[in-house]
C-alpha cells in the first residue's frame, strides 16, 4: 500500500530570531518569488514573440501542404510553455536552498506540470502525424486513427501514473503494482476501447471498410458514406444527411454491405423488369417485320430469320439486346448482360433488363437507366405489345361539369 507523506514543515528551519527578522525574510522570499515569476513571464513572452515567430518562418519554407498542417496544430504553442517552467525549475533550488521542504514540494509540482505539458505536446504531434497521413491516398484504405488513439491512451495512462508518482513522491512501479488489483475494473472501464482496437485492427487488416466507403447496415439505420473511423465508433453520413454512429467492433461481429466493390469494378447494375401484357404476345405479322427491316438493331436479325416465325416479344428482346449492346454507356462485355423472362405472374410476364452502366455515379446511373427504359417503353407499341396495367380506368368525362 502507498503511504502518503504529510507535508510537515518545521517553521524552526527559518531560524527566525525575532519578529523583525521574520518579516525581513518573508519580504525577501516574496520579492524572490515575484522576480522568478516575472522572469518566467518574460521568457514566455520572448518565446512567443521571437522564437515561435522564427519557427513559423522556417515552417513556411516547407511544402505548403505540410507547412499548413504543422501551423494548424498547437504543437509549438504548447511546447513554448516548457521553457518558462524549465527556467523556474532551474532557479528554485538555488534561490530557496534554505527551505528544503518547500523546495522539494515546488519541484514536485513543476515536474508534474512539465510531464503534463509534454503529454499535450506529444498529443499534438500525433494529431499532426495523422493529418499528414490523411494527405496520402493509402489513408482511405488503411486508416490509422484508431491506432493513434491507442498510442494516445497509453501515453496519457503512463503520464498520469508519472504525475501521481511525482506528486506523492513515490516510485511509479509502486503505483503500477497497486493498479494490478484494479485490472478487472480497468477492463470493464476500457471495454469499448479495447474491443474497438481489436475491431479496428481487423477492419484495417482485412480492408473491410475505409473512410469514403458507402455501407449499408439496416439494423443500425446506416445507409451512406463512412466519414470517420475511430477506436470506439464508425460514423456514417446517411443520404438524408443524418449521422449514424456504429460501435467499431460491431462491424466485425455483424453483417453489413459495402458498395466499394461496385465503384472499383467501374460498373453499376441495372436490374429492372417491365410487366408485359401476355394477351398482346403473338407471332409477328408482316407489318411488324416491315417496320424494322431497316432498323440498325434488327436488320441483320430479320435477314437471318427468313421464313421462320418469330414472336413480337422475341423480336423485342433482340431489339433491346442490340440496342444496349451498341449503347455507349452500357457494358456489353466483361459484365453480366441479360435480357430475360421471369416467371409469369397475375400482373403479366416480367421482361427483365440486367446490365451494368459504365458510370457508377448515382445521378448519372439513374439518368442512363431512365433513358433506356423510356426508349423501350416508347418503342414497344411498334411491336404491338403493351405493358400490363390495372383494368380499372378513370372516366375523366364523368367529372366534367
Amino acid at each position: 500500500m502507498l503511504k502518503l507523506s504529510t507535508m510537515d514543515i518545521d517553521f524552526k528551519m527559518f531560524d527566525f530570531k525575532d519578529g523583525v527578522l521574520a518579516l525581513k525574510q518573508l519580504g525577501y522570499y516574496s520579492i524572490i518569488s515575484l522576480c522568478v515569476f516575472f522572469l518566467a513571464f518574460l521568457v514566455h513572452k520572448i518565446t512567443q514573440r521571437y522564437i515561435l515567430k522564427g519557427v513559423r518562418a522556417a515552417i513556411n519554407k516547407l511544402p505548403p501542404k505540410w507547412g499548413s498542417i504543422a501551423l494548424r496544430g498547437h504543437v509549438f504553442k504548447r511546447a513554448s510553455l516548457l521553457l518558462p517552467v524549465a527556467v523556474v525549475y532551474a532557479l528554485i533550488p538555488a534561490l530557496f536552498h534554505s527551505l528544503p521542504t518547500l523546495t522539494e514540494y515546488l519541484l514536485r509540482a513543476l515536474q508534474a506540470y512539465l510531464i503534463f505539458i509534454t503529454l499535450l505536446v506529444l498529443s499534438e504531434i500525433i494529431n499532426s502525424v495523422h493529418d499528414v497521413y490523411q494527405t496520402f491516398a493509402v489513408a482511405k484504405e488503411k486508416p490509422i486513427k484508431g491506432l493513434l488513439q491507442i498510442v494516445k491512451l497509453v501515453l496519457f495512462s503512463l503520464g498520469f501514473i508519472l504525475i501521481i508518482s511525482r506528486i506523492l513522491g513515490q516510485s511509479p512501479s509502486l503505483l503500477l503494482g497497486s493498479l494490478g488489483a484494479l485490472t478487472a475494473v480497468l477492463m470493464l472501464v476500457f471495454k469499448d476501447p479495447l474491443l474497438g482496437f481489436v475491431g479496428g485492427f481487423q477492419l484495417a487488416a482485412n480492408h473491410m471498410v475505409s473512410v469514403g466507403d458507402w455501407i449499408e447496415m439496416p439494423k443500425h439505420g446506416a445507409n451512406g458514406d463512412v466519414i470517420d473511423i475511430s477506436i470506439t465508433s464508425v460514423k456514417v453520413r446517411n443520404f438524408d444527411k443524418t449521422i449514424t454512429t456504429i460501435p467499431t467492433y460491431t462491424l466485425t461481429t455483424e453483417s453489413f454491405k459495402n458498395w466499394r466493390g461496385m465503384f472499383d469494378s467501374g460498373g453499376r447494375r441495372i436490374k429492372r423488369a417491365l410487366l408485359i401484357d401476355q394477351q398482346t404476345i403473338k407471332f409477328c405479322n408482316q407489318t411488324i417485320i416491315d417496320k424494322f427491316k431497316q432498323s440498325p438493331y434488327l436488320k441483320s436479325y430479320i435477314e437471318k430469320l427468313g421464313d421462320k416465325k418469330e414472336t413480337n416479344l422475341g423480336l423485342l428482346r433482340e431489339y433491346i439486346k442490340n440496342y444496349l449492346d451498341q449503347h455507349d454507356r452500357i457494358h456489353s462485355t466483361g459484365m453480366l448482360f441479360l435480357i430475360r423472362h421471369l416467371d409469369p405472374t397475375e400482373n403479366g410476364l416480367p421482361l427483365e433488363i440486367y446490365v451494368f452502366t459504365k458510370d457508377t455515379v448515382w445521378r448519372i446511373h439513374e439518368e442512363i437507366q431512365a433513358e433506356v427504359f423510356e426508349h423501350i417503353i416508347a418503342v414497344m407499341k411498334d411491336f404491338e405489345l403493351s405493358i400490363f396495367q390495372s383494368a380499372v380506368q378513370v372516366n375523366t368525362k364523368a367529372f366534367t361539369p
